[in-house]
């Protein structure tokens, strides 16, 4: 027996991954075997090389209860390439002894279908494992079936930090796996906060089983603003207790069950400003440190070195961005200085959200000698002192030598200048003569071509005449008239769009949001404003694929995360983000052709 208990403890963690081209999908387990009361965790882990990664299709599992547990995603932009992970977690209870087998989680992309492969679960009779107990943490009224949410603060500065806890309490027997629906958060940047934790408590001489989940609000502007209800419906048992036959062989078998919707009352979050002041501002909240360093401290005249600057803390570390304009002015007197890489890595540890982004510059030294790349500030306001702090690099010493090879991007050619200090010199073999003759062609001869010619303005007429009756026809019906001129107006916005040569990303971003809005505004014939994720979803609900559905949520989120990250300009970025939104425009149109 204690060897067999040494075998299992040395493979806990099963893990498969199958990889093709750019996705991967992972699955593992924290233990193989396991005893009927307790519980294990599964991860599904999807990586890529894309920004919108596809959810996995969850296989049915029916020897376990499978409640989710939340998830996490990182994303990292190195050379213009993106790197994507998302970690799905599931908590699985088993309903019966015995050995079982979780069938393989799968997702479809781009036709093609990548899949783990099945994990084996052993299920004994042991000792039952408690979970841990918690006393009197509901502060309310006591029910048998209720929820809560709470908030740690409800006045936070912009970009501060508020951690949601949602609860969901019972004591009575559940028929099916409960159906959660996170609140809205209109005006805020989301952060799941896993793991979902499962514990008991006692209220009033009762003992529930609690499911908590906390997420992490980031406040995008200032002003009053409301995080929505959370609802769960869940299936319960109505049988007669005072029934004769009201015993639990009973209840198996002549338990009808009904269904039980609740919700939690609405929160009102004040958000103050930050303070202006005519020497300091910042984006970043929360605390922060900054670090720098280069690649090499030896180059030549033109040559490009890389500075790596690292900034460290907590707080949302999405939206931190680097002070460009101080960079590139107490650089450019002794560097050429190119477009920031930005990756970040978020760690969720505690339920507070940290990490660290770093910016990755090309400079080229344009003078030889010992240069120093002086100390850089960054500032950012601490939401605890209610005050900005100013953090520092510290300068790096950068020995530059005379160039060996002259670099045509960043010196004037020596053609070029020898050919200013001779000027233009013109060669008479570009001169060529004019033909002054030509041969007159009399057409004055009746021809069929003629007779052609003559009917074109009665055929316009009557093209124009039936165009004009259609459009009469549409507007009399406005829904139709919306709903067919929505893709059409889409496609042209784009276009005008992708010539807007004087526009920064930021500025792009919001202009492709506010068309990606305008378009299902017009599909719905809705007014822009109630245009939310929400609406979209019962819009669509039934009518079209759920993958297809998904991707526009997915969309949504992924405009508006961009909408308010501030980056700087990163054409790549831009031009995937946008040549996704006309991909998944297409597709919906293609299937909405087809009910």
């Amino acid at each position: 027996m204690q060897k067999k208990f040494l075998l299992y403890f040395f493979i806990l963690l099963t893990t498969v991954i199958r990889i093709y081209g750019e996705i991967s999908i992972s699955a593992s387990v924290d233990k193989n075997e396991i005893s009927l009361s307790d519980q294990l965790t599964l991860q599904v882990t999807v990586t890529g090389k894309i920004s919108n990664l596809p959810n996995p299709t969850i296989p049915t599992i029916p020897d376990f209860q499978i409640y989710s547990s939340g998830r996490s995603q990182n994303i990292t932009i190195i050379n213009g390439q993106i790197n994507s992970s998302v970690v799905f977690n599931y908590i699985l209870s088993p309903r019966k002894v015995g050995e079982f087998i979780i069938e393989p989680f799968s997702i479809n992309y781009q036709g093609k279908v990548y899949q783990t492969q099945p994990i084996t679960i052993k299920v004994v009779q042991g000792k039952v494992k408690q979970l841990p107990v918690e006393n009197n943490v509901y502060k309310g009224e006591s029910k048998g079936l209720f929820v809560e949410m709470l908030v740690d603060k409800k006045s936070a500065y912009v970009n501060e930090q508020i951690t949601m806890t949602f609860r969901f309490y019972t004591k009575v027997n559940l028929m099916s796996q409960p159906q959660y629906t996170a609140p809205t958060l209109t005006g805020f940047l989301v952060e799941d906060l896993p793991p979902q934790r499962n514990y008991y408590t006692t209220i009033a001489g009762e003992r529930y089983y609690v499911s908590e989940i906390k997420t992490a609000l980031f406040a995008v502007s200032a002003g009053k603003l409301q995080i929505g209800s959370a609802v769960v419906r869940c299936m319960v048992e109505d049988f007669n207790s005072e029934d004769f036959f009201s015993d639990r062989f009973f209840k198996q078998f002549f338990s009808s069950g009904k269904e039980v919707v609740l919700k939690t009352e609405p929160i009102n979050i004040n958000i103050l400003p930050l303070p202006q002041t005519s020497s300091e501002s910042a984006d970043a909240v929360g605390e922060y440190f900054i670090k720098s360093s280069v690649d090499k401290t030896k180059t030549e005249v033109n040559q490009t070195i890389m500075l790596n600057i690292e900034i460290l803390g907590t707080g949302n570390i999405k939206a931190v961005t680097l002070p460009e304009k101080v960079i590139k002015e107490v650089l450019s007197k002794s560097f050429v200085v190119f477009d920031p890489i930005s990756s970040f890595d978020i760690n969720k540890e505690n339920y507070i959200v940290k990490g660290k982004k770093i910016f990755q510059i090309p400079i080229a030294p344009t003078v030889q000698g010992q240069l120093e790349i002086p100390s850089i500030k960054f500032i950012y306001f601490d939401p605890i002192e209610k005050k900005y702090k100013n953090i520092f690099t510290k300068p790096i010493l950068i020995n530059v030598s005379p160039s060996k090879e002259t670099d045509s991007s960043l010196q004037e050619s020596y053609f070029t200048k020898e050919a200013r200090k001779e000027g233009q010199k013109i060669s008479i073999q570009d001169i060529r003569y004019i033909k002054l003759s030509h041969k007159i062609v009399n057409h004055t001869s009746f021809s069929i071509r003629w007779f052609f010619l003559q009917t074109i303005p009665l055929f316009v007429y009557i093209i124009f005449l039936g165009y004009f009756n259609y459009r009469k026809l549409l507007s009399e019906d406005i829904r139709k008239f919306r709903f067919s001129r929505a893709f059409k107006v889409f496609k042209a916005q784009i276009i005008k769009l992708k010539k807007m040569k004087n526009k920064n990303y930021y500025d792009k971003i919001n202009i492709l949001y506010d068309i990606f809005t305008n378009y299902f505004a017009d599909k719905l014939n809705l007014s822009r404003e109630i245009i939310t994720a929400e609406t979209i979803k019962k819009s669509y609900d039934k009518k079209l694929d759920t993958k297809t559905i998904e991707e526009i949520l997915s969309l949504w989120e992924e405009l508006n995360f961009y909408r308010f990250s501030k980056t700087k300009d990163k054409v790549n970025e831009f031009e995937q983000i946008l040549g996704l939104t006309e991909k998944i425009i297409s597709k919906l149109e293609y299937e909405l052709q087809k009910i």
